[in-house]
């Protein structure tokens, strides 16, 4: 995301050809609003691109927080991209966050469907 943001600003100093190229081509879906990166999303139209260190309070708020209902990871990416959120591992840090919640892992067996 660094040299995205890099890139947009006008700082940005290719390395190669190649490499300038690239980021051209990703910059393309991206637009820098109130100082904050933003990506064009496809069902929305804005998508809040996070850094390390926001994406753990937002996993937790999410899965765990006042309206958090203890999703599995993949259900939990889709339901941070319809929050507005987006950072490039999101699936696999969602996988992992959810192998990390000890409720989650506690009621993984248990049915929660009627006996009859």
């Amino acid at each position: 995301m660094d040299p995205l943001l890099k890139f947009l600003t006008g700082s940005f100093v290719p390395k190669s050809n190649e490499e300038e190229q690239l980021v051209r081509k990703r910059a393309s879906k991206f637009t820098i609003v109130a100082e904050k990166l933003y990506k064009m999303g496809r069902a929305s139209p804005m998508l809040r691109c996070l850094g390390e260190d926001e994406t753990n309070v937002v996993l937790l708020e999410v899965h765990e927080g006042v309206c958090g209902s203890h999703i599995r990871g993949r259900e939990l990416a889709a339901k941070l991209l319809r929050t507005g959120y987006y950072w490039p591992t999101m699936i696999q840090d969602s996988v992992e966050f959810v192998k990390k919640c000890d409720k989650c892992q506690k009621n993984l067996d248990k049915k929660h469907s009627p006996a009859c």
